[in-house]
Order: structure tokens, then sequence, then C-alpha cells
């Protein structure tokens, strides 16, 4: 099995707030005592309708199981390398763990920068790893900087650090 870049190198540590941590080890406690014994359950099931070369349940339950299998896989490279950032005291600067306000295309945005696995920009966290988070580490308030997204640049300015 091949692992993402991300998972590739033997040193990387991954960095997660307490909480991250605490969401990945419930979510790899639910995949190894419920999902994974529900999926092989679903397996053995599918397999009694007979012919397994035009069974679409059998297909459907192995395809589900490979995915759980990569997550669990995934949880299993990343949570012995976990490094926990606390919460950043005020600071002048921008730092893993800091709220962010900042206007970028004439809008306000406000995030909070974290770890490549915690990262959900539903949620409004956004990895240090990625272009916005990586240009925003080190800037101090009224700082504003070019990050390019492919051909397109846009200007960011920090408002606010919290």
């Amino acid at each position: 099995m091949r692992f993402p870049a991300y998972m590739q190198s033997v040193n990387k540590k991954f960095i997660l707030t307490k909480e991250g941590l605490n969401n990945l080890r419930e979510e790899y406690h639910e995949l190894i005592s419920i999902q994974r014994p529900a999926i092989t359950r679903r397996i053995q099931n599918a397999r009694e309708f007979g012919d397994l070369a035009e069974n679409s349940e059998y297909d459907a339950a192995k395809e589900e199981q490979s995915l759980i299998e990569a997550r669990i896989a995934q949880l299993e490279a990343v949570l012995p390398k976990a490094q926990i950032i606390s919460q950043p005291q005020i600071t002048d600067f921008v730092v893993i763990g800091s709220t962010v306000v900042v206007e970028m295309n004439d809008e306000i945005h406000e995030f909070q920068i974290v770890g490549s696995m915690e990262a959900d920009p539903t949620a409004k966290k956004i990895s240090n790893e990625s272009p916005v988070g990586k240009a925003l580490l080190g800037l101090r308030a009224q700082e504003a900087i070019r990050v390019a997204f492919g051909p397109v640049q846009s200007k960011i300015k920090v408002l606010e650090i919290r």
C-alpha cells in the first residue's frame, strides 16, 4: 500500500491541538471497535447471497472495508507521531494555534492555524502547511503579504491575532 506523501517521512511529527488528538483517538477507537466488525459482518452476509462475481452488495462492502482499513492505517501512522501544541498565549505574531482575522480580496476572514491532520476549511481551520497558513506564520498584526494560488496572487493583511 502506498501512503500519501505527508505520511512517508519517517521523522515527521503531526502537529495537533489537544482537542484534535482526542478527536483522532475517538475516530480510531470507533473504526476499530465498531466500523471494522460491522463491515466484516456485512461482507459475510453478502457472501451468503451467492456468486461473488455479480454481487453488488459484496463489492460495495469490500470497497467500504478498503476505505476503513486505509483510514485505520493512516491513524496508526499519525497517532504515535502526534505533537500536541498548547493554546498559544496572546502573541504579537501568528503561530500554529493562533486565530487570525485577515483581509483577503476585500473580504474579512477569521480562521485558526492548525496542523495538517486537523485542517477543516468548513470549520475555519487551515493547515500550517497550506499556502495561506504557511504565509501567515510569523506575521504581526497590520502586516500584509502576497500569496500565489496557481496563477492568481492575493494580498492578505493580518488585522488581528487572537
